[in-house]
C-alpha cells in the first residue's frame, strides 16, 4: 500500500466477501471487541492504495470465539432457544474420560413434559446403550451457599401422561458436574426407576457447597442400559438456575382438594 493509506478489514459471521467498504487502518493488526461467544467469525482484508483504488478482498480466514465462565449469579437458563449459546451436545463416552464426541447427540427442543414444542430440552430413553449428553457452559461458584435448581419431567414417548410402560431398571438420567473441563464427571443426582419425576414436572434443588470457589460445568446424561425393553420415556428439563440458596426454600408438593364454590383444602 501507499504509505499513510493502509488497509480495510471486515469481520463478519458470513463467509461471503463484502461488497462495501470496511474499517480503515494503517496497521497490520486489529483488536476486536464485543464479539459473541461460541461464534465463528470470518475476516476479509484489502489494500487501500489511494482514496479510490483498492485491491480485491482477500480471505476469509476464520476463528471461533470461546465461552468465558459465567460469574454473574444468579443465572437462569429457560431454554427458550436450542441449544442455548455456550451449551453443547455430546455422545457416548464415560464419566472419567467424558463424552467421546462433542457437538452431536440426541437431545432436542421440546416443551416440558411434552406440553408444547419449545421452551425445554428433551432426550428419549428408548434404544439400547443410548448415551447422550447435554453440557452447560462453565460457572464460577463464588462461595458456599449456592445451589443448582431445575425442573425435570418424564412422560410416555410423544405424550403428556406419565410413562405407561415402566421406566426400566437399567436406564438412568444423571445430573453431573465437573471442575476439570470435560472429564472426571461426578453425579450430583441420578434419576432411575425408583425416583421418576412427575409428568408435569418435579423441582430439583442440588447443593453446590462442595464446589465453592471452583469453576464447574453441569451436564445431563441420558443412558439406556444394555437391556432394551419396551419402555419409551421422554425426559425433559427446564429452567436451570445457579443461584444463592434463598433463606426460605421453594415450596413443592402443594396439593389442593375439596374445591367448592366457597372454599378449598390445601396441604
Amino acid at each position: 500500500p501507499v504509505p499513510g493509506i493502509g488497509y480495510e478489514y471486515v469481520v463478519s459471521t458470513s463467509n461471503v466477501a463484502p461488497t462495501g467498504a470496511g474499517t480503515p487502518t494503517t496497521n497490520t493488526f486489529a483488536s476486536l471487541s464485543s464479539l459473541l461467544p461460541q461464534t465463528t467469525y470470518y475476516v476479509f482484508v484489502r489494500s487501500n492504495c489511494t482514496v479510490s483504488d483498492f485491491s480485491a478482498w482477500n480471505g476469509p480466514i476464520s476463528f471461533t470465539t470461546a465461552c468465558a465462565p459465567i460469574t454473574t449469579l444468579p443465572h437462569l437458563e429457560p431454554f427458550n432457544t436450542f441449544l442455548p449459546i455456550c451449551w453443547t451436545e455430546a455422545d457416548n463416552g464415560d464419566l472419567t474420560a467424558g463424552p467421546a464426541t462433542i457437538g452431536t447427540g440426541s437431545w432436542l427442543v421440546d416443551g416440558l413434559g411434552n406440553v408444547g414444542t419449545t421452551g425445554a430440552i428433551r432426550a428419549t430413553l428408548d434404544g439400547a446403550i443410548d448415551n447422550d449428553w447435554v453440557v452447560s457452559p462453565e460457572f464460577t461458584i463464588p462461595a458456599t451457599g449456592y445451589e443448582l435448581k431445575f425442573t425435570a419431567a418424564a412422560t410416555q414417548g410423544g405424550l403428556t401422561v406419565a410413562p405407561t410402560t415402566a421406566w426400566e431398571s437399567d436406564d438412568s438420567v444423571e445430573v453431573l458436574v465437573t471442575s476439570t473441563g470435560m472429564t472426571n464427571w461426578v453425579p450430583l443426582y441420578t434419576y432411575i426407576d425408583t425416583n421418576v419425576p412427575s409428568n408435569v414436572g418435579s423441582l430439583n434443588v442440588l447443593d453446590l457447597d462442595a464446589y465453592a470457589t471452583q469453576t464447574v460445568r453441569f451436564a445431563f446424561r441420558a443412558v439406556e442400559g444394555a437391556a432394551n425393553g419396551a419402555a419409551v420415556v421422554d425426559f425433559s428439563v427446564d429452567n436451570l438456575e445457579v443461584r444463592l440458596s434463598p433463606t426460605c426454600p421453594d415450596q413443592t408438593g402443594l396439593a389442593i382438594s375439596g374445591v367448592t364454590s366457597t372454599g378449598a383444602n390445601t396441604s
